[in-house]
């Protein structure tokens, strides 16, 4: 057995199956190999232990300990035990990057154990069971879904390699889904939430939100505030909901849908992949003849007579890399990217309609409807 004692100490148990007591001060304890056991005691305490089926024990008032633990060691169970007084519920835990922090309620003491999510907390970083006095335990399954429970704070919550259900509450969130087809729904707050790998359902909820699809063919609902979705690779669905919202579909066949209500939407479409096929789809109750196309700048704005609700292609005239390659409406039309400037050109010679108006006047309609007729199949 090694005891620091006071001040900062550096123990090395070394071979064998050993105790480590730190005591008062901000400690280093080194197992080596061997069962060993590991006691930071009061301050912040690094601790690391490498082979063997280690403990490393904590107790109230003992501060804030590091853990690192790689441990390869076939057969290993590796431990966290809390002390007397310390139950499950006392016990919050959460996941910052790779790491596992197990902080004591209304407390400063915690315990960081880096890596532990390396490789889904399969790899060697992991610890393999936590036990309390009264003999509860977690094991590594368990640990995995605390650190995915919402909170109605600012929570980072993280996804598997399998397909994952993360829901966020109030609060500004990062939810992150990583490998799978995963389901990401936040609530109200300004979050934040990544798809990553895999065909994955992201819905921002109310507030600003920021949606990345990433990689797979993924469905992006921006649902109420003024948001920003960014689709990634594939072949994505970007739905910007109410508010005024940014659509970026990038590399794939991407689909933005709009609807009636939905504000102003701006789409940023640079896309240079071959055989891509991207698409402006407009929902029920939006006709070909209620919409109205016009050049401002080098932008393509598509405005909803009647309203103030449109979107705008921005650089459509920037070049073909800009454009949606077709419009299209519920009740089956299509208007392809090369027809546009026909709608344009005839357009330009009126004003859009008044505001309120949500059909075409009779001289407009005269004038217009044999090239909207003409263009929308």
């Amino acid at each position: 057995m090694l005891d620091g004692g006071a001040d900062n100490d550096y123990l090395y148990g070394e071979a064998g199956d050993d105790s480590l007591l730190g005591g008062s001060g901000n400690d280093n304890l080194y197992g080596g190999t061997g069962n060993d056991t590991l006691e930071g005691g009061a301050g912040n305490d690094y601790l690391v232990s490498n082979e063997g089926s280690d403990t490393y024990v904590f107790n109230s008032g003992w501060g804030q300990d590091t853990i690192y633990n790689y441990d390869t060691t076939a057969g290993r169970s590796d431990v966290i035990a809390f002390g007397d007084g310390i139950a499950a519920s006392d016990i919050i835990a959460t996941r910052s990057g790779d790491d596992l922090i197990l902080s004591l309620r209304n407390s400063s003491d915690k315990i960081t154990v880096q890596s532990y999510f390396y490789s889904d907390a399969t790899g060697p970083y992991r610890i393999d069971q936590v036990h309390f006095a009264d003999g509860t335990s977690w094991d590594v399954a368990a640990v995995k879904a605390l650190v995915q429970v919402p909170t109605s704070g600012a929570d980072n919550l993280y996804g598997y390699t399998s397909d994952d259900v993360l829901n966020g509450l109030d609060g500004n969130d990062t939810i992150r889904g990583y490998g799978g087809n995963d389901t990401l729904r936040s609530d109200a707050g300004a979050d934040t939430l990544y798809g990553g790998d895999g065909n994955d359902s992201i819905d921002g909820g109310a507030d600003n939100d920021y949606l990345y699809g990433e990689a797979g063919d993924d469905a992006l609902q921006g649902s109420s505030g003024n948001d920003t979705l960014y689709g990634g690779n594939g072949n994505d669905t970007l739905e910007g909901g109410a508010g005024n919202d940014y659509l970026n579909g990038n590399e794939g066949s991407d689909t933005y849908v709009f609807n009636s209500g939905w504000g102003q939407d701006s789409i940023y479409n640079y896309d240079t992949s071959t055989g891509r096929s991207d698409v402006i789809a407009f929902g029920d109750g939006i006709a070909t003849d209620q919409l109205w196309f016009r050049r401002v700048n080098a932008d393509l704005e598509v405005s909803v007579i009647g309203s103030t609700d449109k979107t705008t292609i921005s650089n459509w005239y920037s070049g073909a890399a800009y454009h949606v390659d077709q419009f299209t409406t519920a009740d089956g039309k299509r208007l392809l990217d090369t027809q546009v400037d026909s709608l344009v050109q005839a357009m330009a010679s009126f004003s859009p309609p008044a505001s309120g108006q949500s059909t075409l006047p009779q001289n407009y309609r005269d004038a217009l409807e044999s090239v909207i007729t003409a263009n929308w199949k």
